[in-house]
């Protein structure tokens, strides 16, 4: 009698994951596709402020410096500041996506591969602007 009723107990835990296990594996394919959606936001918003910086300190001139703190999203591969352009690379589920923002201010050519919170000095120094 004991052993009906533990493979009874074993039937009805198989059956019970043979249901849900799909569900679960769906609504985790679902909570990923999410999170990168809202890693590519707080891509696009680093990007524009990076952007909005820059152009800041260079339109105050020669002397002007500023210090922000960039929280880069945990997928970021490299940060590029070349010809007008700031470009952010992302890996993404279908390889890598480029987030790109245009600025007016002459800019020294910048690059930097990181994740996580990182202190960035603008400065603006003879007529052109670094970032460090």
């Amino acid at each position: 009698m004991k052993a009906q009723s533990s493979f009874e107990m074993l039937v009805t835990v198989a059956t019970f994951l043979a249901f849900s296990m799909p569900i679960i594996l769906a609504a985790l394919a679902a909570s990923q596709l999410k999170v990168e959606d809202f890693s590519l936001f707080h891509g696009r918003t680093l990007v524009q402020y990076l952007s909005d910086n820059v152009n800041d300190v260079y339109l105050q001139g020669n002397g002007a410096k500023r210090t922000i703190l960039l929280d880069f999203p945990p997928n970021s591969k490299n940060l590029t500041v070349f010809n007008h352009t700031i470009t952010l690379y992302l890996a993404s589920s279908n390889g890598v996506y480029e987030i790109s923002h245009p600025f007016f201010a002459n800019v020294s050519d910048f690059n930097v591969s990181r994740t996580g919170i990182a202190n960035i000095n603008i400065s603006m120094e003879e007529g052109q602007v670094k970032i460090r």
